[in-house]
């Protein structure tokens, strides 16, 4: 966020405003009043209901996955340490290490990619790789290699 406000500050977008054309007939009034309100015309996301909705699933979706990444980061090391591999302690740690340097790595690089793509298609690409990732771990859980992969690719991709 310091980065971003010393190299990139966000500047508020002038508010061009029309001139008001003046209208004589109180039914022409009413009639562009009824045009401007006509809800078929409007986004879905511009109603009420759609943004409670809206507001609930983002929360909802925010709550389980910070449980899901602070239990990954907590519980990882004795994760890989119980695979049928058998991985030492300290192959454990050192992938919890990895893990975490590539999530500081991860935000650092996000802060810059931020400035360039909008929320969505960044929110996109990391559940996308985020999904991978786990894949990776799970089905090349017999695999040091894959566990590799897919410990770097979620620490990566968890901010």
């Amino acid at each position: 966020m310091l980065l971003m406000f010393i190299f990139k500050r966000y500047k508020a977008l002038e508010i061009q405003t029309q001139e008001l054309v003046s209208i004589d007939n109180k039914s022409d009034i009413n009639q562009m009043v009824d045009q401007n309100t006509d809800t078929d015309s409007q986004p879905m996301f511009h109603t009420f209901r759609a943004k409670i909705l809206l507001t609930a699933l983002l929360s909802i979706s925010l709550f389980f996955y910070t449980g899901i990444e602070m239990s990954f980061f907590i519980y990882s090391a004795t994760f890989f340490h119980y695979l049928p591999i058998h991985i030492s302690v300290q192959k454990a740690a050192d992938l919890q290490t990895v893990m975490t340097a590539t999530f500081t790595a991860g935000r650092l690089f996000s802060a810059y990619v931020s400035s360039k793509l909008r929320p969505r298609v960044m929110l996109s690409y990391h559940l996308c790789i985020i999904g991978i990732s786990l894949c990776i771990l799970y089905f090349g859980r017999d695999s040091m290699t894959c566990i590799w992969i897919g410990d770097t690719l979620i620490g990566n991709k968890f901010f």
